[in-house]
């Protein structure tokens, strides 16, 4: 048994005092402890954990149905002619025993909770893309942000764009080959716009894009290509 990587180191530990680790593997784990004083600290601190747990569990004395389940699927010998409540408490129906499982069955929790949110591995979060619009005079004016897996753009504004009630903005990539760029969508002159990219472009193609925002006509251009002035540009930057 080799316990080089921490957090396996600490996992095992929690194992072992929880009683889970057995067989062979226990008896290297032991062997182990000998030899290394870092692990016996771990073995420690989990068993301070399980303790206090365990010292925090009100006792609760089960239910005789319970108990006569319990014997039922075990196949124990029937009970006599006495009641259950005259019976004398057998190791099951000792109140240590129901305190002692109530503890494991926490611990074992506990320590499933703490494998999963530390030691598997999670997810990686979908990269986010941003572009910073620049005007003529190089002062930024739009802040895009990208999930690109997702095809979203959120188009928000530095401060706002002022312009006549005739006029609109209109959101266009400009692929790097130097073709006709295409049109994304209206964006408004404040606060922030959300826009879906057309799903029939592939995720290098907008990866590699270039954003540009142009001064169109109430409702968008009416060709499909800018018709006003492109007055602010940028280029997708992986966050």
């Amino acid at each position: 048994m080799k316990l080089e990587n921490p957090q396996v180191r600490d996992l095992i530990a929690a194992e072992y005092v929880l009683g889970t680790l057995a067989g062979g593997a226990r008896r290297r784990f032991e062997k182990m402890l000998w030899n290394d004083a870092n692990l016996r600290l771990l073995v420690e601190k989990w068993s301070n954990k399980i303790d206090t747990l365990a010292a925090g569990i009100t006792p609760v004395t089960p239910p005789t149905h319970v108990f006569t389940a319990i014997k039922k699927r075990l196949n124990l010998t029937a009970p006599t002619d006495r009641t259950e409540a005259e019976t004398p408490a057998s190791g099951w129906g000792k109140l240590a025993f129901w305190r002692s499982a109530t503890a494991l069955a926490v611990a074992a929790s506990f320590v499933l909770a703490l494998y999963v949110s530390v030691y598997l591995p999670k997810p990686e979060p979908a990269p986010v893309y941003v572009a910073v619009l620049n005007n003529e005079a190089a002062q930024s004016s739009w802040i895009i942000k990208t999930n690109v897996e997702a095809r979203e753009l959120s188009i928000e504004t530095v401060s706002p764009q002022y312009i006549t009630a005739d006029k609109a903005f209109e959101l266009w990539l400009l692929p790097a080959n130097k073709t006709a760029p295409i049109s994304v969508g209206l964006v408004q002159n404040q606060g922030v716009t959300t826009l879906t990219l057309p799903s029939e472009l592939s995720v290098e193609f907008i990866k590699t894009a270039g954003l540009a925002i142009s001064l169109e006509p109430t409702g968008g251009s009416p060709t499909g290509l800018p018709t006003g002035p492109v007055l602010y540009q940028g280029k997708l930057q992986l966050l």
